[in-house]
């Protein structure tokens, strides 16, 4: 590649290639070059090119040259394959004021990969792009941004996670960001005992059961029950003993059957869901008999072996861990 500090020959096609380059104070160079007003048509021309890096650099350049046909453009960068590009795409508008965009947001989320930079993007967008924000700001009735009114994010989540008709990992994301998802227990169980190909969205949905703070006993049981159903994946099982470990559970010897479970992921999620109770007459017991019959296996399961140990020796076995950066 050409270095910027020989770039007095180069031509139109050098600075397009050169927004595309490794090096990223090329791609500097040319932004800055490409900004310039003479120089905005040579980018324009080139703002859907084949190549993604090229795409996105054309972007900065129009933004950063004030393009008068910025808002067209970015409404079609919205729906642009790469995510990278719909995210600063995203960016532009937001920092822009361009509040014609606003009804067109979603689009963004239409298009596979939508990765999590581009959803936390999204998700900023559609509570900064309204015009009761963008004139605030713009008025400077507040000193703190964060004072400024905008859509409550709770709402824009339960609008996406609740659409069967978007991608699963969509869903999946947005309803991984409700904080306390209560009154939507049939859903989640619903989608916990999905299959629609992804197991994200099962495995968020069986998340959500666990952190709702809808009536205890009743999650805990849905959990329980999903643990226990060997029709899930291994992956979804696993997340529910996740859940039920961090629960108070009213009979926790109910989970020792499945420390032999056929599926390794739920036997050890099962041996750390059981730590806190390993003092109960009970569930010590099948764990010393669970760790005996795992010891005589040729060879054992050291993980499986060591969440035993953990779980019936406590405080002792906590000891003995690695205090330094050197012994671990």
């Amino acid at each position: 590649a050409v270095h910027p500090v020989n770039s007095a020959a180069w031509t139109d096609a050098d600075w397009i290639g050169a927004l595309a380059s490794d090096d990223p104070f090329e791609r500097h160079a040319a932004v800055m070059h490409l900004s310039e007003p003479d120089r905005l048509e040579v980018a324009r021309a080139h703002a859907f090119d084949v190549e993604p890096a090229v795409r996105l650099g054309v972007l900065l350049v129009l933004w950063r040259g004030g393009h008068e046909d910025g808002e067209a453009i970015a409404t079609r960068y919205l729906e642009d394959p790469d995510p990278r590009v719909r995210q600063t795409a995203l960016r532009w508008a937001v920092e822009s004021g361009m509040l014609s965009l606003g009804p067109h947001l979603d689009r963004v989320l239409n298009i596979a990969p939508v990765t999590e930079p581009l959803f936390d993007a999204w998700l900023a967008a559609k509570g900064l792009l309204n015009e009761a924000f963008v004139h605030a700001r713009t008025a400077r009735e507040d000193s703190r941004a964060s004072r400024l009114p905008r859509p409550p994010a709770p709402e824009v989540l339960d609008a996406v996670w609740k659409d069967d008709t978007r991608i699963s990992e969509v869903r999946a994301m947005a309803l991984a960001r409700v904080t306390d998802p209560v009154g939507v227990r049939p859903a989640l169980l619903e989608l916990a005992r999905g299959n629609d190909g992804s197991e994200r969205l099962p495995m968020a949905a069986v998340s959500a059961l666990g952190r709702s703070s809808d009536d205890g006993a009743t999650a805990t049981a849905d959990l329980l029950a999903l643990a226990r159903s060997r029709a899930l994946p291994a992956r979804v099982r696993s997340e529910a003993l996740l859940g039920l470990g961090a629960r108070p559970l009213p009979d926790p010897a109910a989970l020792l059957a499945l420390l032999n479970d056929l599926e390794r992921s739920v036997r050890l999620e099962t041996a750390r869901a059981l730590r806190p109770h390993g003092s109960l007459p009970e569930v010590a017991d099948g764990l010393r008999r669970r760790l005996r019959s795992e010891e005589q296996r040729v060879p054992p399961d050291a993980a499986l072996v060591e969440s035993l140990r953990y779980a019936l020796d406590g405080p002792a076995t906590q000891a003995r861990r690695p205090s330094s950066l050197d012994d671990w």
